[in-house]
């Protein structure tokens, strides 16, 4: 560390944070992407920030957005493998 020795000093007080923001196609619990109507779009899956998932419409907690990436991707890619 480098000492501060020639004044004037100045304080700012930070609090860190992370911010994110969900939005994108609305999915369902397969995280297939959905229609205005609420109808599947066939084959069309979305996850991560890109899935606005219903239960993210009144608050954003942070870090959910990585729990949402890492599971959603693999939700998705679950049931896109088992599409016919």
């Amino acid at each position: 560390m480098v000492p501060f020795e020639q004044a004037p000093f100045y304080a700012v007080r930070v609090i860190p944070s992370t911010m994110g923001t969900i939005g994108g196609v609305r999915t369902n619990d397969k995280f297939q992407v959905l229609r205005a109507d609420g109808s599947v779009i066939k084959g069309l899956y979305a996850g991560g920030e890109t899935a606005n998932r219903p239960f993210y419409r009144r608050v954003y907690t942070s870090g959910t957005g990585l729990g949402l990436a890492y599971t959603s991707g693999r939700i998705a890619g679950e049931n896109a493998a088992q599409e016919k």
